[in-house]
């Protein structure tokens, strides 16, 4: 698991397995004093701000300040009960010690006041202007507010465990001193205010003590004899002093934990590594190497989840990084570190596999948006549903425009410290946007396989620009668009357009755009006969569409006619929703916090005014990591098999020959010489072939048993057989095809045998068999695997040739009767089937959308019109009445779903 430097790696995972909350009343413990402290700071606040206006607010806050805890008029004091109660109810460990402390003080303080008021007579508990003390009221306030700091204790003791969330270490520290640092300033200035207007304040200690009490927020009275008070606007600019002072420090806090997202160069690495084996996944892949995200691994290294902590969130983005295998372990532990921090988690933009782990995990998933997606074989500018694009590009190609497509590794390091300037200037914001689809960075020499798009006008000056990261081996993924304001109309379409030109050129098969959020509420809302609810909820997205590009950027995706990949935004709580969503703003640049920076990067040197920034190649950390070939890791067992076949054909033998003469089957000569004795060779020399299915190997003598399409027999070598034992035991494996020739016979024991004179590999087998009792368990993996079920189960042959008699004696049986066999088509424009919903697809050659048939008795019944009355046809009918897709619905394998009655199995080997 990952651990950010001290300096800024301040973050633990903690344990997933640990459980750190008790069930029972104590669960609730912490949300009881959040709830309770939130209010008393509600009342302080509007307390102190209605009291500089002379109004009357002030009845329950006295009532809670007498029995419960303190509640003075002070914005300062308000403030501090506020950020307790934040941090009581996300169950933070400070926040536990604190109320501890808080209590404990209310508690002594209380006691002493009792103490004074049962050892003191009443006529001495005066102040210096000679007024009582304590009056009846604030006296039982005083037993009353003891009572409650005790039981408080005695309730916090008892759910100490449920306060488990850490803070990091190192980022209170500096709070601590910023808050220190402005509140002695706060004190010095609130003694110059009160110096000039003392209201009965008298002496200098008086405003000193008074100015020390109202900044850190007069709960606690140092000096109980001081007859004067301030006026009460003072009080309230100095308990706003302390206000500002506090979060003041709390920001200070909030941002060192923000500084600490850094991506260690050695993460990055591991990262890159995950990808060049799994990066064609998913589109957002490679912008997990961002440098302002943070990584946590699964514990076998296998996958990763990057994230950023924003507002008390845990942002991660897209699908997890590495092996689908290994996503939930690294999706437990990203969990649990949120859990240890009382962070909410939450994922931005992954797509169905993603958030179908997230899912499992626990998290709630809701669609955001859909991704479009170009397919390099689909697009071309003459196809009619282009029109506007193909209008775009050849007026720029008629005003004398050109782009050019390149690598990052092919463009001079020069020239792309200044297309990055170029990128900063044309910036629409103030800050860089981007947090799940952006890298922010240009020219690092990992980015090497990154794709520059340029286009320029007729004096060759580049006047907009887009950046494509690499999917996979054989995709882009959009990174930047920039474009110079008064560049012609048509930009974007004409350098598309080019990028798909070169794409085969580049061995890009695929390419993904912007990602539109609430794309559908665009397309639903805008058609013909849309219900009111989503009218309304489009209008209110084309409102906020004038401050955030959201429709524009569904129109900018759709005139290019893509396909439309959903995406997800996945979250623990409903309640959550709210504040997920301000820290995805945050994230990706729609909302800046005050104070942030330009751009959230930490990364690589960057020249003054450039946003995207420019990394030289001397500052590159990591390497880059060029992607292996699509496929999963050959298991160890594959690899011996290879190195054999690679020897095989050093050695200038054939592993796959064309052909083997075979005189007999096995079945045939087990039924030939089925008594036989034992130890009896018959002298008959024959030619077999067949799998590999056994070998037992007894030193001198070697036994294997081979099957072919008939049954099964025995092989047995010696000293005799061409080569050996020795030549079998180099080069054959389990499931190997083998000719043997040699003599029919039987062993000692009596096993029908053939004595091996000659043999050959007829075909190597690459992929060892799986075990018949654990490998064919799954009835999935029979399904998708058919042929090894036939291949190592003698059942699942048998059942095979059973069908096939049977289909074989009712297509007999009904020619005989006079009925003719006939074939229907298996698309359909269309379906039939009743109320039964198809499966659709759709055909490219022909544009048309199909449905696989339902029932074949639409063709049949035409046939009947047409005179022939007697037809049959054996076929499958495809109904999708209580079945749904597992993956994509041109899957072959499918589940059922609840509630539902299901129909015949459609898309499965019959009997399975």
């Amino acid at each position: 698991m990952t651990m950010l430097a001290r300096r800024a790696r301040d973050i633990r995972p903690a344990e997933p397995t640990r459980r750190t909350r008790r069930t029972g009343w104590q669960r609730h413990v912490p949300r009881a004093f959040a709830i309770l402290m939130r209010t008393v700071a509600i009342l302080c606040a509007l307390a102190a701000v209605s009291s500089a206006f002379r109004a009357d607010l002030q009845p329950v806050r006295r009532a809670i300040d007498a029995f419960l805890i303190p509640a003075p008029a002070n914005l300062a004091y308000a403030a501090f009960l506020a950020t307790l109660a934040a941090a009581t109810r996300r169950r933070k460990r400070a926040a536990y010690w604190t109320l501890v402390g808080y209590f404990t003080l209310s508690l002594v303080f209380g006691a002493l006041a009792g103490g004074l008021i049962l050892t003191v007579p009443g006529h001495e508990l005066v102040d210096r202007a000679g007024r009582r003390l304590f009056s009846t009221f604030e006296i039982v306030g005083v037993w009353a507010g003891t009572g409650f700091a005790a039981l408080a204790l005695v309730a916090l003791a008892l759910a100490r465990r449920e306060f488990f969330a850490r803070v990091r270490p190192g980022s209170a520290r500096r709070a601590v001193a910023v808050f220190v640092g402005l509140a002695g300033a706060a004190v010095a200035l609130g003694y110059l205010l009160l110096t000039a207007f003392p209201g009965t304040l008298t002496s200098r200690g008086d405003r000193f003590g008074y100015a020390v009490e109202r900044v850190f927020g007069a709960a606690i009275t140092v000096d109980l004899t001081r007859p004067g008070h301030a006026p009460d606007w003072v009080n309230l600019l100095l308990g706003l002093f302390g206000a500002v002072a506090l979060l003041t420090a709390l920001r200070t806090l909030l941002r060192a934990q923000r500084a600490a997202a850094v991506l260690r160069p050695e993460d990055e690495q591991r990262i890159r590594v995950l990808l060049a084996e799994h990066g064609e996944r998913d589109s957002l892949g490679y912008f997990a190497t961002r440098r302002d995200k943070a990584a946590i691994f699964s514990p076998s290294g296998k996958a990763a989840v990057t994230y950023r902590v924003v507002n008390g969130v845990t942002l991660a983005s897209g699908d997890p990084v590495g092996d689908p295998e290994a996503w939930p372990p690294a999706i437990a532990a990203w969990l649990a570190q949120a859990r240890a921090h009382a962070w909410t988690p939450a994922v931005m933009g992954a797509g169905e596999a993603g958030a179908t782990a997230y899912a499992r995990a626990g998290l709630k998933v809701l669609h955001l948006g859909d991704e479009a997606i170009l397919l390099t074989r689909e697009y071309a500018l003459d196809r009619p549903d282009l029109k506007p694009v193909r209008q775009a590009v050849h007026r720029l190609e008629r005003a004398g425009w050109t782009a050019r497509v390149r690598r990052h590794r092919d463009i001079p390091a020069a020239e792309l410290a200044g297309l990055a300037r170029l990128a900063s200037a044309w910036r629409d914001t103030e800050s860089e946007r981007g947090f799940s689809m952006a890298l922010g960075r240009l020219g690092d020499p990992a980015d090497a396989d990154c794709v520059l798009v340029e286009a320029c006008d007729p004096a060759g000056t580049v006047r907009a620009l887009l950046s494509f990261s690499p999917w996979g081996r054989t995709g882009l993924s959009l990174d930047l668009m920039r474009r110079d304001r008064s560049a012609d109309n048509g930009a974007m379409e004409f350098m598309v357009s080019a990028l798909m030109a070169a794409a085969p050129g580049l061995g890009v098969e695929r390419v993904s755009l912007n990602f539109a959020v609430f794309r559908a509420a665009f397309d639903e809302g805008a058609r013909i006969g849309a219900g009111p609810v989503l009218r309304l909820w489009r209008h209110t997205l084309l409102f906020f569409s004038r401050w955030w590009q959201l429709e524009s950027l569904y129109r900018a995706n759709a005139k290019y006619q893509p396909h439309w990949t959903p995406r997800y935004i996945c979250f623990s709580e409903r309640r959550e929703l709210a504040r997920v969503g301000l820290a995805s703003a945050i994230a990706e640049g729609f909302l800046a916090l005050p104070g942030s920076p330009a751009t959230p990067l930490h990364a690589g040197p960057s020249p003054a005014g450039t946003a995207v920034r420019y990394v030289p190649p001397q500052a590159g950390a990591v390497g880059a990591v060029p992607p292996v070939a699509p496929g999963r890791p050959v298991p160890e067992q594959t690899r011996v098999r290879l190195d054999k076949l690679a020897r095989l054909r050093a050695e200038g033998v054939e592993a796959y020959p064309v052909n083997y003469p075979r005189t007999d089957g096995c079945a045939a000569l087990a039924d030939a010489y089925a008594g036989l004795p034992a130890d009896t060779w018959t002298g008959r020399q024959v030619g077999l072939a067949g799998r590999v299915l056994l070998t037992r190997d007894h030193g001198r003598l070697t036994f294997a048993t081979i099957r072919d399409g008939t049954g099964d027999l025995q092989l047995m070598l010696d000293g005799d057989t061409d080569g050996g034992p020795d030549r079998w035991r180099r080069t054959v494996d389990i499931g190997d095809h083998v000719g043997v020739s040699g003599e029919v016979g039987t062993s000692r024991r009596g096993e029908l045998s053939v004595r091996v004179r000659s043999w050959e590999l007829t075909a190597k087998c690459l992929r060892p068999l799986p075990d018949k009792q654990h490998g064919l368990a799954d009835p999935e993996a029979r399904v998708r695997q058919r042929y090894l079920d036939l291949a190592v189960n003698p059942a699942a042959r048998r059942l095979l040739r059973a069908r096939s008699t049977a289909v074989h004696s009712l297509r007999d049986s009904l020619v005989s009767r006079g009925f003719l066999e006939v074939e229907t088509p298996i698309l359909q424009r269309v379906h039939g089937g009743a109320n039964a919903r198809p499966f659709s697809t759709h055909s490219n050659a022909y544009d048309v959308t199909l449905h696989l048939r339902i029932a074949p008795e639409l063709y049949l019944k035409r046939l009947a019109v047409g005179g022939v009355e007697r037809v049959f046809e054996l076929g499958r009918a495809f109904r999708n009445e209580g079945w749904t897709s597992r993956t994509t619905p041109s899957s072959p394998c499918w589940r059922r779903t609840r509630r539902t009655r299901t129909t015949t199995p459609c898309w499965s080997w019959p009997g399975s």
